[in-house]
């Protein structure tokens, strides 16, 4: 599982967390238009299995649960 929160102290603002998600769902855009070598590179250049970037190209988003929190207090 995946956890990204906003500033919950303070606030309230959740322009962080929004910021994180669109750059994750960017990367995951761009994951997708890779090819394999691509995909091998990406892997060893963020130090992440190659199987899991892999597996998050075929799918089109992660392969765990990504639990988003955050809000007004």
């Amino acid at each position: 599982m995946i956890r990204t929160r906003g500033d919950l102290k303070g606030s309230g603002n959740v322009v962080k967390m929004v910021r994180s998600v669109r750059i994750l769902i960017g990367e995951i855009r761009q994951l997708n238009s890779m090819d394999e070598d691509e995909v091998s590179m990406f892997s060893k250049q963020i130090k992440a299995p190659y199987d899991i970037v892999a597996q998050t190209k075929q799918m089109g988003r992660l392969p765990v649960v990504h639990f988003v929190a955050g809000g007004v207090a």
